[in-house]
């Protein structure tokens, strides 16, 4: 039986990231990520890029578990290049994506990447 996640939690969550004002714990339970993990990254991926078909991965971190605000969830960091609106690539960029305890897609971000460097994000060369 699938757990739904209400949708006021999920607007709760994004609002609080992208006002700025959420506090985020250190990440715990870090681990590979899980073939339902990787699903939920490559949904992702499709609902947050312009161009998802054009994304280039560089590389992923380990999936941890953090607290926003008080509430537990799933965060993996990806440095990757993908085209914008005008077609062209926007060079790497360190992009979040949250999904719940359950392995589904909440929403991605762009800025404030510091949890990804505990994640373990390894920059190629």
């Amino acid at each position: 039986m699938r757990t739904r996640v209400p949708l006021s939690t999920i607007a709760a969550l994004a609002t609080s990231i992208l006002c700025g004002c959420q506090t985020m714990g250190p990440a715990t339970d870090l681990h590979a990520p899980t073939s339902a993990e990787i699903a939920a990254l490559q949904t992702g991926i499709t609902l947050s890029f312009i161009d998802p078909g054009s994304t280039q991965v560089a590389a992923y971190t380990n999936v941890g578990v953090i607290a926003v605000d008080g509430a537990p969830v799933k965060v993996i960091c990806l440095l990757a290049n993908a085209k914008n609106r005008m077609g062209g690539y926007t060079g790497m960029k360190v992009t979040k994506f949250f999904m719940s305890l359950d392995d589904r897609f909440l929403f991605a971000e762009d800025f404030m990447t510091k949890v990804c460097d505990s994640l373990g994000l390894a920059y190629p060369a």
